[in-house]
C-alpha cells in the first residue's frame, strides 16, 4: 500500500481476500488498511457476497468493523460482464503480474 493513484471519488471494490489478508482489527495490516483508506479519503465498496463469505469463515467482524467505522459500505455486486468490472479485473491481473514477475494470464 505504497504510492497510489486513488482519489476520493474512485470506486474501490474490496473482495474477500483483502479482509482475510489484513487480519482482524487488532492486526497491524488491518490498521494500515484503515489508515490508507482514510488518507486517500476513499470508501471500500464491499459486495454483499463478500460480507456473507467472511461471516461464513467466522471473520465477519473485520468487514463489519470497517462498515461501522465508515470506511467501507455494503453494495450489490457488479455484473462480471460490466465494463468497469472487467477493466478492474484486467488492472488487478496486470498489477499482480508486474509485482510477481509472472505472466498475467497464469
Amino acid at each position: 500500500m505504497g504510492n497510489s493513484d486513488l482519489h476520493s471519488d474512485d470506486f474501490v471494490l474490496a473482495d474477500t481476500n483483502l479482509f482475510v489478508a489484513v487480519g482482524g482489527p487488532e492486526n497491524s495490516k488491518f490498521q494500515k488498511l484503515r489508515k490508507f483508506v482514510a488518507r486517500h479519503q476513499i470508501t471500500l465498496q464491499v459486495p454483499q457476497r463478500v460480507v456473507e463469505e467472511l461471516s461464513t469463515m467466522h471473520v465477519g467482524d473485520r468487514v463489519e468493523t470497517a462498515i461501522e467505522e465508515g470506511w467501507a459500505t455494503k453494495i450489490n455486486p457488479p455484473s462480471p460482464t460490466d465494463s468497469d468490472a472487467v477493466a478492474a479485473m484486467d488492472y488487478v491481473r496486470r498489477e499482480i503480474a508486474r509485482k510477481s514477475s509472472k505472466n498475467e494470464h497464469e
